[in-house]
């Protein structure tokens, strides 16, 4: 029990594709799960099927009433709550299953001894027909439910699919990871892990850029222990991640080049305090970048690991959703918070609020929504703003649907309200049908 207590404790804490979570899984079907089924096994004393009947009568009457009883329970349930097949399926399949808390309550009564026979037998409270009625009981029942819950989960997947993935499709999403700061590596690739579907099929790539014009061997050293550290990072949490380490005549040249060299939808850049952003505006360098490429970009600043972090605060801006990379966008938030665990309150126009809540009914997430009457009022945003909230700043580059000037005060802005928070300034997607026409 306390070690049951102690994962619904850590499960809010941990992110689903994060290092930890893949060795905890990794531990308990490799040394755990196999144990318990080898001590389960042990239990079972075969011979009492062929003593008679009454250990296969205990055992259907039991799998028979668990069964319908999870059933109508799961029915009931769906019809309250207007829950549709895959929902139905899915929760009954994961209530279905009777395995170590049912074992473990027979243990105990099988264990209560009421007296003895003439012949010095026990006299048990539980007898071994009921101990391997029970067993019988666990193995058929933990097989419906795999069924069961697998089959509802193909359905919800294939929903979800149809209602966010609808947009995107045709599109191979290629996550890019631009390392140039030792203290960046790991929390970008836990950004870019959160962002990912475990659909994606498209490459996640570090890059890290040289100066083509120098020869500094020790520079060469660095990038190239930066990208086996991403590596290893990567490989623990089960992610494949492909390295690049890119000469090019500046930073803006080498990023964009290996973009177009990649086809790369999502490039993720770190960022601190002190390099590229500035009180008023943004680096020279990011705004290069920015306007050289066309896929989503994420300017990250991370001063808390992302796993701690309880609510995203995203700030739209009006007619956002009337730019291409609008879909891109949701996705990928969609995919964090579900990959964190975290909640989403998203402020922008009534228009903007009204599509996000409606793919939220089809495909739902933790999200709160909240009328924002300007982009730029920060005070409003900075008064909700709690110690574990990250910030998320719906950009737009210039010339498009939802461009808002105030969005070159934006870095001045969390200069001021938001200094010690983490924040993403997310440029959308520019071109959907074809990112890069050609290298």
């Amino acid at each position: 029990i306390g070690a049951f207590l102690s994962g619904l404790a850590l499960n809010r804490l941990i992110p689903h594709s994060s290092p930890l979570m893949n060795r905890v899984e990794f531990i308990g079907n490799a040394i755990f799960i196999p144990f318990f089924l080898i001590g389960v096994g042990m239990l079972i004393d075969y011979r009492v099927f062929f003593a008679g009947w009454n250990t296969i009568l205990v055992a259907l009457s039991m799998t028979v009433v668990a069964t319908v009883a999870k059933y109508l329970a799961a029915w009931a349930a769906s019809r309250t709550f207007k829950y549709n097949k895959g929902e139905l399926l899915v929760m009954f399949g994961l209530s279905n299953a009777q395995a170590a808390a049912t074992l473990a309550a027979v243990m105990v009564g099988y264990n209560v001894i009421l007296g003895h026979t003439p012949e010095g037998e026990p006299i048990r409270l539980l007898n071994d027909s009921v101990l391997n009625g029970t067993i019988v009981m666990i193995f058929i029942t933990c097989t419906i439910a795999s069924l069961c819950a697998q089959r509802g989960a193909h359905v919800l997947s294939m929903q979800e699919q149809d209602c966010v993935d609808e947009q995107t499709a045709g599109v191979e999403n290629s996550f890019m990871i631009s390392v140039h700061n030792p203290k960046h590596v790991d929390e970008l690739i836990n950004l870019a892990g959160a962002m990912r579907s475990k659909q994606d099929t498209g490459e996640m790539v570090a890059v890290n850029v040289i100066d083509n014009r120098g020869n500094d061997e020790v520079q060469q050293k660095r990038s190239k222990r930066m990208l086996d550290h991403a590596v290893q990072v990567a490989s623990a949490a089960d992610v494949v991640l492909n390295t690049c380490l890119r000469y090019d005549v500046n930073f803006v040249n080498g990023i964009v080049g290996a973009m177009r060299e990649y086809r790369t939808t999502d490039l993720i850049l770190g960022v601190d305090k002190s390099l590229f952003l500035s009180k008023s505006t943004l680096g020279n360098v990011l705004k290069g970048v920015i306007n050289e490429s066309t896929g989503n970009v994420y300017v990250y600043r991370a001063e808390q690991p992302l796993a701690t972090l309880k609510r995203f605060v995203v700030i739209v801006p009006p007619e956002a959703e009337k730019e291409n990379g609008f879909p891109f966008w949701v996705n990928r938030l969609w995919n964090m918070a579900r990959s964190t665990g975290s909640q989403l309150a998203v402020y922008g126009s009534e228009a903007t609020l009204g599509i996000l809540t409606a793919l939220n009914e089809n495909n739902p997430i933790d999200m709160t929504t909240h009328l924002l009457a300007t982009y730029d009022d920060m005070l409003i945003v900075s008064k909700d703003l709690h110690s574990n909230d990250g910030l998320v700043f719906v950009m737009s580059r210039k010339h498009n649907p939802s461009y808002n000037a105030a969005m070159e005060k934006i870095p001045s802005y969390i200069d001021t309200y938001f200094p010690n928070s983490n924040f993403i300034l997310l440029f959308p997607m520019q071109e959907r049908n074809m990112l890069y026409l050609s290298v």
